[in-house]
């Protein structure tokens, strides 16, 4: 494939490469294009947004063959000329991979040497036409099916066998004398320009962001300021409104006591005009006229005192006006000092209520275990009274305990009568008293021995039954019950005689 390359580099270019190889280096141009000539080149371009080329640092082994830098050759195609998309590697050591975006430039011809006209624009794909060997279709169908055709090696195939047919002769007898090397040697060095140009562009471009970042917190800063100075201005107005009011209220007194003086006033201008006529038209004493002069200064002695009294509620409402206002600024600094105390304190309020909280929830469980317990013993204590002393009382009574001690003591009432019998017999024999005549004589006292007998085993104790109908009482009150006289009478055991 090597041999059907064309040869695109004048003599000027070669010249310029042998005699300084790294001039690309200062150079400022970013981007290729190709001039009337042949020339390949790269020019500065405005954007950069459509393919993404990745510039990675590599060995001098891993460089592009002449063959892959042709692939990077614009489509000729019409009028217009656009730049082929593909992958470069820079043989930079010390170069960090950089992201590279490149944008599809129109170059102008109508300039003529190395200062081209730029103008950009918007990325287009290549137009088919008779002579290139594409598709004939629409550019945007073409685009969307296919993409870029350096993905496809028939593609570059065929792109390179219609480079190298007779219509682009003029250009393989200008790169005729130039080796592989000096091509790719100046490939390399124009894309380093085009990478070193990126970078600047990035570099005014995060600068541009950085003042703008700068720009937007200072606007925010002065709009924030704005708007603090205008909610002190309306607080201002709404107390200037106030105050407004309380002046107007203040003048309305003003003018009541005016129209109070103007009032004497006409009384006093009625007063001397009837002196007047009268003084006119009449023949009075000088006893009418001193007294009629001593109202009329007694009457301008209340007009004096009224605008004294008016002077003085001047004065008055000016000193009240100062009272009210450092009143006023006590009140402000009051309310201001209440705010932080209730802030304050509803800071602390808010600690013990996490701190009761946390002390609370293990006081409800406990309260909730002696609810339980509370409950259980509620339970038993009721069992206790209504069924328990009866239970205790039922096993008493029919106990060992109980019975053995009650045998021992009939036994021995039973040798104590009987050794009272006989000798109430031998007195009673000795005398010659007969049996049957003594009070002590009963023949059913057998019969009245087992009936208490069945008694006692079946006694009922209404006592019990008191204490049960109080299983709710307090402890108090079921001390304080006691059985009854005939209660304790109806539960002993009946004596017969």
């Amino acid at each position: 494939m090597a041999s059907q390359v064309p040869a695109n580099v004048n003599s000027k270019s070669k010249s310029e490469s042998e005699m300084n190889p790294k001039q690309g280096s200062t150079s400022s141009s970013a981007g290729t294009t190709k001039d009337g000539t042949g020339l390949l080149r790269f020019i500065r371009t405005t954007g950069f947004s459509d393919v993404k080329h990745t510039a990675t640092t590599t060995v001098p082994e891993d460089r592009p063959t002449v063959e892959e830098a042709c692939m990077s050759k614009r489509h000729q195609i019409g009028s217009r000329k656009y730049i082929s998309t593909s992958r470069f590697k820079v043989s930079e050591p010390t170069t960090k991979p950089v992201l590279i975006d490149i944008e599809s430039t129109e170059v102008d011809d109508s300039v003529d040497g190395n200062k081209k006209k730029r103008t950009a624009s918007p990325s287009k794909p290549p137009v088919a036409s008779k002579s290139s060997g594409l598709p004939d279709q629409d550019p945007v169908q073409w685009l969307s099916q296919n993409g870029s055709l350096m993905n496809d090696p028939k593609a570059c195939k065929d792109y390179l066998d219609q480079m190298t047919k007779p219509n682009y002769s003029a250009d393989k007898k200008q790169s005729e004398g130039t080796t592989r090397k000096e091509m790719a040697d100046r490939f390399y060095v124009s894309f380093a320009e085009q990478v070193r140009s990126q970078e600047e562009i990035q570099r005014q471009w995060l600068a541009d962001i950085n003042t703008i970042e700068k720009q937007k917190k200072l606007l925010e800063f002065f709009v924030d300021k704005q708007s603090r100075a205008s909610a002190h201005s309306r607080e201002l107005e709404t107390k200037v409104a106030s105050q407004k009011e309380k002046l107007v209220s203040y003048e309305k007194e003003q003018m009541e006591l005016r129209k109070q003086a103007d009032q004497l006033n006409e009384v006093l201008r009625k007063d001397q005009e009837c002196i007047s006529s009268l003084t006119v038209k009449l023949d009075v004493s000088s006893q009418e006229l001193n007294q009629r002069a001593r109202e009329v200064k007694d009457l301008n002695t209340i007009v004096d005192r009224m605008n004294n009294t008016l002077k003085a509620k001047d004065e008055e409402l000016s000193t009240k006006q100062e009272a009210w206002a450092s009143q006023k600024n006590y009140l402000m600094a009051t309310i201001e000092w209440m705010k932080n105390k209730i802030q304050q304190l509803d800071a602390e309020k808010s600690s013990v209520a996490n701190e009761l909280m946390a002390t609370v929830e293990p006081m409800k469980k406990q309260i909730q275990q002696l609810e339980v317990e509370k409950s259980s013993l509620a339970n038993d204590r009721r069992w206790l009274i209504t069924e328990g002393f009866k239970h205790v009382v039922k096993k008493l009574r029919t106990s060992e305990e109980l019975l053995k001690p009650i045998g021992e003591v009939n036994t021995r009432a039973f040798q104590v009568g009987f050794q009272e019998g006989l000798k109430a017999g031998y007195h009673f024999s000795k005398t010659g008293v007969l049996m049957e005549s003594t009070s002590w004589y009963d023949p059913s006292v057998k019969i009245k021995l087992m009936r208490a007998t069945d008694d006692f085993a079946h006694v009922n104790f209404p006592y019990l039954e008191k204490l049960a109908a109080c299983a709710d009482a307090p402890l108090e009150l079921l001390k304080s019950i006691e059985p009854s006289t005939s209660q304790a009478s109806t539960s002993s055991v009946p004596v017969s005689k």
